[in-house]
């Protein structure tokens, strides 16, 4: 009788073990992938400070940071509920209905950002001098829709143990993952 106890607690420990492996392997990915990230991003920045003159380097910085404040606004920590309330759910149709809660709710956020970024941007930029940004309004939209989007959607698979990253990874590279 024993041993028919211990035969499955001895698989499923295997099981685990290569989950563990998988899991492991997927997080060092995913860390090296930001460490990459930041180095290149640091690596950028030093170029744009030496190529760019000054004033064309703060109209970068001031269109990247009006992107970064209005994904931070659209989004409104809908990342960080994604990863709470999602696993919580049990049946994948309440899953898939809860995904779609999120996402009208993320496109309701960004048509009011989008609206008063379109409205507010052209008098922004006129003020600060900006006037090569003025015409630039459209451009923005775009790239805080595509970001906040790809947030949402980035929660929503790390939420179900599904990592871009390592899914990337993955294709390109099996034998890293298995």
């Amino acid at each position: 009788m024993e041993s028919i106890k211990t035969k499955p607690v001895a698989v499923k420990s295997a099981e685990g073990q290569q989950e563990t492996n998988r899991f492991f392997h997927a997080s060092m990915l995913i860390g090296g992938s930001r460490f990459v990230s930041l180095g290149l991003g640091f690596v950028v920045n030093l170029l744009l400070v030496r190529l760019l003159t000054k004033p064309d380097l703060a109209l970068y910085l001031l269109f990247v940071q009006t992107i970064n404040s209005a994904v931070m606004v659209a989004h409104l920590g809908l990342d960080a509920a994604t990863l709470r309330f999602v696993p919580l759910c049990q049946a994948a149709t309440d899953r898939d209905r809860l995904f779609r809660l999120l996402v009208t709710i993320q496109v309701a956020m960004l048509a009011v950002v989008s609206v008063s970024l379109l409205a507010s941007w052209s008098p922004i930029a006129a003020q600060v001098d900006a006037l090569p940004l003025q015409r630039e309004g459209v451009i923005l939209i775009i790239a805080v829709v595509c970001m906040s989007l790809n947030r949402l959607l980035d929660a929503y698979l790390r939420s179900q143990r599904h990592f871009m990253t390592s899914a990337v990874a993955a294709e390109l590279f099996p034998c890293l993952i298995n």
